[in-house]
Formats: C-alpha cells, sequence, structure tokens
C-alpha cells in the first residue's frame, strides 16, 4: 500500500521470502535469482499486430540469491543463511529460505486493469540446473495507493452568469470505491424583486441529475521498428493519444431540497443528496504515470431550471414565464483505497537521536511547607552539615 500522492509519497517496504524445495539428494545448479518487474499491456496498441507495442516490460530490481555454480543439498538449508538454520523448522528440512526486501517507490502508479491498458507488478523467479530446462516461477503484485482524506471537506463555488445564481458545493475531499458519500448545495440568488409591479422572478429547480465519470488517458508508443511512423520528433515520446471515459454511476432527483422564495434577494434552494460509485461498475482508483497514463474521476451535476413570476406578498402562486436554463458543474474527485489501520513506514519509526530534547523541561518555583505550615527552605538556606 502507497499512501499519499505520487509527488509527495514515501514508497512502501516491500519483503518477503522465497521458499525452494530440493527433492532429490543432490542438484546442481548455475544460477538462481528473481527480479521485480512492471508489466504494461496495451489494448490499443500503435500497430495492431505487434507485440512490442503492445507489451512494455521493466524491471524495477533484481535478487540474486546464487550468483554463481553450486550444489544444493536436501536435508540442510542454504549456507547463504546462517540464521535461517537456527530458526530451521524440522518439517521444512530441505526448503531454501531466500529473504528479500525492496523500497518501492511512491512515485510509481498503483495496479489497474483499464479499458484502454493495464498495469501489473510481477515477481519473476528463475533457477538455471546445470541440465534440464530452467524453471521459473512468476507471482503477481497487487500495489494499492490510498490518498488520507483532509480534516475540513471541500468547498467549491459557481456562478452562472448572466443570471445571479451562484452554488456553493460542499464534496469530500476523496472517495472509495466502496462506500456511500454526501454532497450538500446551496444556490443563492434565486429571487429578483420588481418593487414597482409588486412582483418578483424567480427561478425553480425542476431536476437534479449527478453522474461520476471516470476518465482514461493514454500513450500508445511505438516500437522501435514503428516509431519512424509516429511523426514525434526526436525530444517528443512517440505514440498515439487514446482517450475514454464512461460513467461509473448516475442517479435524477426531481425532489429532496428546501427552497425560500418569500426572503427575497435572500432566497436559496438547500439541498443535499448522496451519491456513490456503483458496484458492478469495477472502478479503477486514480492513476498519474510517467509514461503518459493517466485515470481520473469526476462528479458531473446538472440541474434544470425554470423562470417564474409571482407576487411578492403570494410567492407560492406563480405563473411560469416559459424560459429554462440547465446549469451544469464538473469537479474533480479523487477516488482511492481506504487507509484501513495502515499507515506510511516512515511514520513507524521511532524518534531520531537528534528529535530527542536536550534536557526535561524545568519546574517553576512554588511555596512549599511542612506539616506544621512552616514555608520549607531552600538548598542554598540550609545550614552545611559538619563532617
Amino acid at each position: 500500500m502507497l499512501y499519499g500522492q505520487p509527488s509527495s509519497s514515501s514508497g512502501a517496504l516491500l519483503s518477503g521470502i522465497l521458499h525452494l524445495t530440493i527433492s532429490d539428494e543432490n542438484m546442481a545448479i548455475e544460477s538462481f535469482g528473481m527480479k521485480l518487474v512492471v508489466d504494461v499491456k496495451m489494448k490499443k496498441p500503435f500497430h495492431p499486430h505487434c507485440a512490442e507495442c503492445t507489451y512494455q516490460s521493466t524491471d524495477l530490481t533484481t535478487w540474486t540469491f546464487v550468483p554463481a555454480s553450486t550444489t544444493l543439498q536436501k536435508g540442510m538449508l542454504h549456507m547463504m543463511n546462517p540464521i535461517l538454520i537456527l530458526q530451521a523448522d524440522l518439517n521444512k528440512i530441505g526448503v531454501h529460505d531466500y529473504p528479500f526486501s525492496f523500497l518501492f517507490p511512491g512515485h510509481l502508479p498503483a495496479t489497474m486493469h483499464g479499458a484502454l491498458s493495464s498495469i501489473d507488478y510481477v515477481f519473476k523467479a528463475q533457477l538455471k540446473p546445470q541440465t534440464g530446462d530452467p524453471i521459473i516461477l512468476t507471482r503477481e503484485l497487487d500495489v494499492k495507493r490510498s490518498v488520507l482524506p483532509s480534516e475540513a471537506p471541500r468547498q467549491s463555488i459557481r456562478i452562472f452568469p448572466p443570471t445571479n445564481l451562484t452554488a456553493h458545493v460542499e464534496l469530500p475531499s476523496v472517495i472509495h470505491p466502496i462506500g456511500e458519500f454526501k454532497a450538500s448545495m446551496r444556490i443563492d440568488g434565486i429571487v429578483k424583486r420588481n418593487h414597482e409591479n409588486r412582483t418578483q422572478t424567480h427561478w425553480k429547480l425542476k431536476r437534479v441529475n449527478w453522474h461520476i465519470e471516470e476518465t482514461q488517458k493514454v500513450i500508445s508508443p511505438a516500437c522501435p521498428k514503428h516509431a519512424a511512423k509516429a511523426g514525434a520528433g526526436p525530444d517528443e515520446k512517440k505514440g498515439v493519444v487514446h482517450q475514454e471515459t464512461r460513467t461509473l454511476n448516475t442517479q435524477e432527483l426531481k425532489s429532496g431540497w428546501k427552497v425560500d422564495y418569500s426572503s427575497g434577494p435572500d432566497g436559496s434552494i438547500d439541498m443535499e443528496f448522496p451519491f456513490s460509485v456503483r458496484a458492478d461498475s469495477h472502478p479503477q482508483c486514480d492513476v498519474k504515470a510517467g509514461d503518459g497514463t493517466e485515470l481520473s474521476h469526476a462528479l458531473v451535476i446538472e440541474m434544470i431550471i425554470a423562470e417564474e413570476v409571482a407576487p411578492i406578498t403570494r410567492p407560492t402562486h406563480a405563473t411560469p414565464t416559459g424560459a429554462a436554463r440547465v446549469l451544469r458543474m464538473h469537479f474533480n474527485i479523487n477516488l482511492t483505497e481506504r487507509s484501513g489501520m495502515g499507515v506510511s513506514w516512515d511514520e513507524e519509526q521511532p524518534p531520531l537521536y537528534e528529535n530527542v530534547p536536550e534536557s526535561p523541561p524545568g519546574y517553576g518555583r512554588t511555596e512549599v511547607s511542612d506539616y506544621t505550615g512552616a514555608p520549607i527552605p531552600d538548598y542554598e538556606e540550609l545550614e552545611r552539615l559538619r563532617d
């Protein structure tokens, strides 16, 4: 789990143990190692029938457990791990354990399976025996990212000229794939009075529609064979840009708000509605990678309002004027995983030596008395005891 935005995340500590079981009495091997790679698959590659344009693989780190030719025996652990020999389980005799660790960089994107591309992290271990084919083991690593929400909700203001309408919207700073979240909205400037005719013109909210959009943008790179067809300069990324948008959830509201037309210019429309991501939409969290892959989400709110004319003294007896408008608001929201009980690895470490203060805090002078009520003298006023 990576915590924080890619620009400020300190990464995550990765550790594990690779178990190697020897079935024969002796096994001669040439080398044994493992690497962690990030595999990117383009679903709309630059060239549709080119494997190099479709798949890109990058090595993040490599562990070399056995660098040279050696013989592993059944019934004892490898001498590269003497500490593990003392902790060996009798039921695991013949199993060679190879611990590994890695500081996962915080700027890397999380695991993603979008409509245009997919990002996977895979362990690839390979053992080369002196006789026979290599033994290969692959295991996927699910990398997630969690952005901690801020203490205060997000405040946004939208103005809709040429009208006097102003919308004040309050949203959570982050949302999650599972769960329900609330948005509150207040629309001011809905009433305009004409004191000469003793009438007022106000806007009536007819319908509210909200939906959550997921937009993915990728750059399908060209392999060296097709780089000349890309047409990009030497300093530009050669490839084709693809973008796709889909709706994760939508709802239409025809009621559920409070309206005040009697306050004149201070009249407003207040409402609060829940919104969430549909469970069967298979949402992907926000991603921003260095290769141009971006996945973002937005909450879109559309309101249909109609203009009406009514007497100032009786605002409920309104007559439609026939004028109507569609107000549309677009808010970028961050879809992220829940943090759970975990925290970033750099916040788990104890205080460093330079963070410890030099001395404990001092204490102020207070009047202290004994059981008789007489004040206790300071040490400087006490008589010196005889030697």
